[in-house]
């Protein structure tokens, strides 16, 4: 397997936990971070492009 492959799907999975974090914090109570998950889409982004 590629290293890169290995990286863009392991940046895939921790972009989107983050943005599930701010989505669960958001559910419970917490100010939805539109900016955090503005930067985590563009990040997901990235990781999509380097597939």
């Amino acid at each position: 397997m590629p290293p890169a492959l290995l990286h863009a799907v392991l940046g895939l999975y921790t972009e989107a936990a983050e943005m599930l974090e701010a989505l669960w914090a958001a559910l419970h109570g917490a100010p939805l971070d539109e900016i955090n998950l503005f930067e985590e889409a563009g990040d997901l982004e990235w990781y999509l492009a380097l597939l």
